[in-house]
């Protein structure tokens, strides 16, 4: 029996546009490396991969010129080891889509598998099954779906990541693929954040976040800014504002309001993960008398 197997992903524009996998209908004789562009083109060699490879990279190529129809976000909600998570996909059609039996599929893979040889990207489990979930799109449409999976113990979760792609039933093209780790890096938090007054107005500084909270690099989008009259930051408020730069200038007239002192917190955002907040920094006004 074949085991779905993901032999590789490759990148156009940013996101995962083709995936290359073994359909779970393969034929017995089939092994590594084999390679279903699209579900079209398979090629199968027991040659060195110094002689296979460039026939598989032209067929790469050309399946990558192909544009798709349709974009996808993922995101992956996961909690500790062996509970279960959520994988919500998106999907909207750009352009007119001419295939009638669309089929959305959520599988978990795993890399790092040893069996005689280092083994990257195993298919772990189909959700909610290898047909995936039969949907219809029209050039405009949007199709959200969400699927829980659940991860093994023996699974090595640092390993893991989720796969999603859309692909139709009756050619087996894929339109589009995207994966994201199953441990989305949460970035590490500001520190040192410093606050002065600029004539009448406040600027606060940070030093720039570039790792997450395992100490690997990491890009953060941006910074979310709160602000607040208490000396409290509440974790469900909303963010007073939202910048790529690694200051700010609130202008806002909070100089020299005697009734009320202003103080604030600065978060690291990466996707949809957001960092704890820095150590909060304030500012206070007081009257002086210079009789």
């Amino acid at each position: 029996m074949i085991r779905p197997h993901v032999s590789g992903t490759y990148s156009q524009g940013g996101s995962l546009s083709r995936l290359f996998w073994y359909p779970p209908w393969a034929d017995s004789s089939y092994y590594t490396p084999t390679f279903w562009v699209d579900g079209i083109d398979s090629l199968s060699y027991s040659w060195p991969i110094s002689t296979w490879w460039s026939q598989l990279k032209g067929r790469i190529s050309s399946r990558l010129t192909v544009p798709s129809p349709v974009v996808m976000d993922l995101q992956v909600f996961y909690g500790a080891k062996t509970d279960t998570g959520t994988a919500v996909v998106t999907v909207e059609a750009k352009d007119p889509i001419v295939y009638t039996k669309l089929r959305l599929t959520i599988c978990v893979i795993q890399s790092g598998l040893y069996s005689g040889q280092t083994r990257n990207q195993v298919v772990r489990s189909w959700e909610p099954g290898w047909s995936g979930v039969g949907f219809t799109l029209a050039e405009g449409d949007t199709f959200t779906y969400s699927e829980d999976f659940v991860i093994k113990t023996a699974w090595v979760e640092e390993n893991c990541k989720i796969v999603a792609f859309v692909q139709d039933g009756n050619t087996y093209d894929v339109l589009q693929s995207i994966q994201s780790p199953l441990l989305v890096p949460t970035p590490e938090q500001v520190t040192d954040l410093d606050i002065n007054l600029v004539k009448s107005d406040l600027r606060l500084d940070w030093p720039a976040v570039t790792t997450d909270t395992w100490g690997n690099p990491l890009t953060v989008d941006g910074y979310h800014i709160y602000r607040d009259t208490v000396d409290f930051r509440d974790p469900g408020s909303d963010p007073f504002f939202t910048t790529t730069d690694t200051y700010y200038i609130d202008d806002s007239g909070v100089v020299g309001t005697l009734d009320r002192q202003y103080f604030y917190w600065v978060t690291a955002v990466a996707g949809y993960k957001e960092s704890v907040a820095s150590p909060g920094t304030g500012e206070f006004d007081r009257l002086l008398n210079t009789e």
